[in-house]
């Protein structure tokens, strides 16, 4: 399934606080049976990571996080608003040509791969014929002022996840500065940070070594 508000989810009219997201997938998990588990977030996932991690640190085995945080750099928040809002508030597309074309121009460093699950998955066709985004418009809010109460309640979840967790930074990436990182790793009981030479998406510029480096984290769990 999707997070509200994405993809085929509907969107929610009580709009996007980061413990609405929390509660639908550990609800969802409960439902399904599903724990402990191991837990990965990337983006505004983090976000919804943490919360869960530290509402409910019996559940998660281990933790990985990629590239975001309970705050953002103020950069890094302009940036994500104003990507929100472009991949939101399109007028339209003809065909899937012009999908692709978008997507290109605006992730050049992307692996050609999630160029083509972009196209396929992140539109719909319209009343009135046209290829627009199934994203809720609404969702550029979430690094808004809106949001404030979101961080300090995140820094708090921080704290309270103890599970061995995984940070993977994107070199390039202005989500989150120095002073952030630093405090996570004061905050954070078990963390390790591992960086990539990619900015924001790591694990559509570097998927490989996205995975390569999860499974390793991951298999250290396992070990007797």
């Amino acid at each position: 399934p999707d997070l509200r508000g994405h993809g085929e989810s509907s969107w929610s009219p009580q709009g996007y606080a980061v413990r609405a997201f929390a509660g639908d997938v550990t609800g969802l998990l409960g439902q399904m049976g599903i724990g402990p588990y191991y837990l990965v977030g990337h983006s505004n996932g983090v976000r919804v990571s943490i919360a869960i991690a530290g509402e409910n640190p019996g559940q998660v085995r281990r933790m990985a996080l990629s590239d975001a945080g309970p705050a953002t750099s103020v950069e890094g928040a302009r940036f994500m608003r104003d990507f929100i809002a472009r991949n939101t508030n399109l007028r339209g597309f003809r065909d899937e040509h012009e999908v692709r074309e978008f997507y290109v121009a605006q992730h050049p460093e992307w692996v050609e791969e999630f160029i083509d699950l972009h196209v396929q998955y992140q539109v719909r066709r319209n009343w009135a014929g046209k290829l627009v985004p199934k994203a809720d418009p609404d969702l550029q809010w979430i690094t808004g002022s809106v949001s404030l109460p979101d961080v300090e309640y995140l820094w708090e979840m921080s704290a309270k996840a103890a599970m061995p967790t995984l940070y993977m930074i994107g070199r390039t990436s202005n989500v989150l500065d120095q002073p952030i990182i630093d405090r996570l790793q004061q905050v954070m009981p078990d963390v390790r940070v591992e960086w990539f030479e990619t900015g924001h998406y790591i694990p559509r510029e570097q998927p490989k070594q996205f995975t390569d480096s999860l499974l390793d984290f991951f298999a250290e769990g396992d070990q007797p």
